[in-house]
């Protein structure tokens, strides 16, 4: 499938694009920078959590660990059932696979977040991908998740958007070569993105 504006896939970033997962962010960063003293590498607290994740992923002794923590945060948020889908994502993700268009996630979410919840919303099979933190090399605003992808569905960049709701997801879509549409606060965004794609 091809629109006017010739895009044939549209990549997806999950929480707080699709769905809002209620993680105690600030809570899971003070563990994450308590973790990286114990392995000597100083952070600066003022960091947003994104960057500190970064920044963590650069030294290979805490990279698991990081991801056991945010697996645990994740978790406990996934079985509790403490997240929503945005309103109009479901029937915008149908409609555009009933189009024919290619669909994809890249999500700095654990893979067992993605799936489970993708799953729960009813959505995980309008996806020909779906990408997990660890399946992204290394984390946006790196490309290397949004080229994976790009190369796991055989798509080229030029008709290829992200949609995603923070400077994380533009930065990476920059760097990847391909559109970028920011549904940050939603509202009418939604329903922008949808007369985009599919008026």
């Amino acid at each position: 499938m091809e629109d006017s504006s010739g895009i044939k896939l549209v990549i997806f970033d999950l929480d707080s694009t699709m769905v809002k997962l209620e993680v105690p962010w600030d809570q899971l960063k003070e563990e994450a920078i308590q973790m990286a003293r114990e392995y000597g590498i100083d952070v600066d607290g003022s960091l947003p959590m994104m960057e500190v994740s970064n920044l963590l992923d650069e030294y290979p002794d805490a990279k698991e660990p990081l991801y056991h923590l945010f697996k645990r945060y994740e978790a406990r948020c996934v079985e509790g059932e403490a997240y929503y889908v945005y309103p109009g994502i479901r029937e915008l993700v149908h409609d555009l696979k009933e189009k024919g268009y290619q669909l994809a996630v890249a999500s700095a979410n654990c893979q067992s977040t993605v799936e489970e919840v993708l799953q729960a919303a009813g959505l995980l099979d309008s996806f020909d991908a779906a990408l997990g933190r660890e399946k992204a090399g290394r984390n946006k605003p790196s490309p290397s998740q949004l080229n994976n992808i790009l190369g796991e569905l055989n798509a080229a960049k030029e008709s290829t958007l992200m949609v995603g709701d923070s400077r994380y997801d533009e930065g990476a879509a920059e760097a990847a070569g391909v559109k970028f549409f920011n549904i940050s606060g939603h509202g009418n965004r939604v329903e922008e993105l949808r007369q985009m794609l599919l008026d």
